[in-house]
């Protein structure tokens, strides 16, 4: 299974610098949950067809280890009925107050933002895979991330994201087709989000490094059939982080679509020199978050 990489290099920044087990995510809650499955079984909750779907309280207590939360976020794989591959992973919100009318459940969710969410989404027989992790908070209401923006921001003037499975819980892989770009915008982080609002609080300068990079674009890669680089990071921005979108500075350079082989342009290194001369700061102001150490 994908895991969100930009989690797991928060968990080991927040154990570093903070002090924390290690075990704690950056919402200040433990992370000693199993996972498991939750099944679809409706999907006309609200009077919608798969805008929402229901699930079954007790089956949503054993994947997360304790009881869910009304309004809480979870992220999972969802498996449908004749797809075989794995899908990406999903921010999903769930309501415990009932069914909403469904046939079938006691609880039901969507996905999340809701502006992502659209009829047809959910089909019964779904299986939510839902991942060894506690559930995210809603920002307003989670000081355990205020905590490590503050911490990060005494630290460093300049936070640098990676996109893919990052920013992003998905991979572009360098061939995302244009018509793609809404699912793989609804992949976007939880957790990315809420970093990018409390830093931005802090004046903390932000950017993109992805390896994404425009001169991917070929004879079979077309721009106007594939989105790749600037284009599809700053479509991932607008849709993510609408309010603080035009704050990231953003490098999309790919050492080999650009055949640079001198050491100093290969993984992120030219990125955060790029970075760090835009911001006008020195390499030891930035931080980057990656899902590739």
């Amino acid at each position: 299974q994908v895991y969100n990489g930009f989690t797991l290099l928060v968990n080991c920044f927040v154990s570093q610098v903070m002090g924390n087990s290690a075990g704690n995510d950056v919402h200040g809650t433990n992370r000693s949950v199993i996972g498991g499955d939750v099944s679809v079984l409706a999907v006309d909750s609200h009077g919608r067809c798969g805008f929402y779907f229901a699930f079954d309280f007790d089956e949503m207590k054993r994947a997360l280890g304790r009881p869910p939360e009304h309004e809480e976020l979870v992220q999972a794989q969802v498996e449908s009925p004749n797809i075989h591959e794995a899908q990406s992973v999903k921010c999903i919100k769930i309501f415990t107050n009932g069914n909403a009318g469904a046939s079938r459940g006691d609880c039901n969710g969507r996905l999340e933002p809701k502006a992502a969410a659209n009829d047809g989404d959910w089909k019964i027989g779904d299986v939510l895979h839902v991942l060894p992790r506690a559930a995210v908070s809603l920002p307003d209401e989670d000081p355990g991330v205020e905590e490590w923006a503050d911490k990060v921001a005494s630290k460093f003037k300049v936070v640098a994201f990676d996109m893919d499975q990052c920013a992003v819980c998905q991979h572009s892989k360098g061939s995302l087709k244009r018509s793609a770009v809404k699912d793989f915008v609804k992949c976007v982080s939880s957790d990315f989000v809420l970093a990018a609002k409390e830093l931005a609080k802090r004046g903390v300068g932000l950017a993109i490094a992805t390896a994404s990079d425009l001169a991917e674009h070929s004879s079979w890669k077309p721009r106007d059939a594939y989105i790749l680089g600037d284009d599809l990071v700053h479509e991932m921005l607008r849709e993510a982080v609408p309010e603080h979108a035009h704050l990231f500075f953003v490098v999309a350079y790919n050492s080999h679509a650009r055949k640079a082989t001198h050491p100093d342009d290969q993984y992120k290194k030219r990125h955060l020199r790029t970075i760090a001369s835009f911001y006008n700061v020195e390499l030891s102001d930035c931080v980057l978050f990656d899902d590739d150490p």
